[in-house]
């Protein structure tokens, strides 16, 4: 049965990691006003200080209710605030040191961008950095210019790369290679998120294998493993783009059908029969009605055992 989500609550979201650093940033601003590094404060610096507080406070306060959208130009708006600071520096040193701030935002893209909307933002970061500091008091410097770029840019992608293969190798099963229950849960989540805005139709599947005990019983777990990594590997293979598959213990598996109904999930459901071979299971199909994701499983896992029930119940007939 399936007892409990599991399900981590999502704390730490990419809007809240972007209010805090417009927080930390206005903040800093504010505290030129009273300690300039110069011999005055920067001109722009009241502005972009009370700038920074508000973004923080939406950002923060705001969490995973503020749209992706809003984030990708919030942080397309730092990095044009940065360049202005960069641009407004009143000694060379002041810009060179200015500009390394787009590493943090360089790095907390690579956390939580993909890495096509990665490279855009360094591409736009390189761009408006050379506007900033070509049109500044002093003379354009290609060699510090080219030191900030380089080494945002190389940090940036490699934490992603890092960052990639870790989230993949803690996301998927080792023996199955399908998700893990908290990935599925979490992009399950995330679907339905995505369904109730678009109102498109998502079929949820809990398999269990039938007699799984007993292989382990009789040909010992490594039979058994061998036969949960061929399963798996052949039931990933029927399933189409868009769709998930994890395994949520021992020999349960769930699927996520997105943009299908019962009669299309029947029609993969019958894939995966035939891809089984002569290894027997049981499932439960339901519909998504709106409900939260704990009530959904249940209501699956409920239908799952409703099969397992009846298939005993034929077996029990044929007897």
């Amino acid at each position: 049965m399936l007892t409990g989500l599991g399900l981590p609550a999502k704390r730490w979201t990419a809007a809240r990691a972007l209010g805090t650093g417009y927080l930390v940033a206005g903040l800093l601003c504010l505290l030129t006003i009273l300690f300039p590094y110069a011999d005055r404060p920067l001109a722009v610096a009241p502005v972009l200080g009370l700038l920074g507080l508000v973004g923080g406070a939406l950002g923060i306060l705001g969490g995973s209710r503020v749209p992706s959208r809003v984030v990708v130009v919030g942080t397309y708006l730092a990095v044009a605030m940065v360049c202005l600071i960069v641009r407004g520096a009143l000694t060379e040193s002041g810009q060179v040191l200015n500009a390394t701030i787009l590493t943090w935002l360089a790095v907390f893209a690579a956390w939580f961008w993909t890495r096509r909307q990665l490279v855009g933002l360094l591409a736009t970061m390189a761009v408006l950095l050379a506007a900033a500091m070509l049109t500044s008091d002093f003379a354009f410097r290609p060699t510090g210019y080219l030191v900030v770029v380089a080494n945002v840019a190389v940090l940036a992608l490699v934490l992603h790369h890092m960052v990639h293969d870790a989230r993949r190798d803690a996301d998927h099963d080792q023996l199955t290679g399908m998700l893990v229950r908290s990935a599925f849960l979490r992009r399950t989540a995330d679907a339905m998120t995505a369904a109730r805005r678009s109102g498109e139709s998502l079929v949820l599947v809990v398999v269990d294998l039938d007699g799984f005990k007993a292989v382990n019983d009789t040909r010992g777990h490594a039979e058994g493993d061998r036969l949960l990594a061929e399963v798996a590997a052949r039931w990933r293979a029927t399933l189409g783009p868009g769709h998930l598959g994890g395994r949520l213990g021992g020999d349960e598996f769930v699927f996520l059908l997105r943009r299908t109904d019962l009669d299309a999930a029947s029609a993969v459901l019958r894939r995966m029969a035939v891809a089984s071979g002569d290894t027997r299971w049981s499932h439960g199909a339901t519909t998504w009605e709106r409900e939260n994701l704990a009530t959904w499983l249940g209501r699956t896992d409920r239908a799952l055992y409703a099969d397992k029930r009846a298939r005993r119940s034929d077996l029990d007939d044929v007897a």
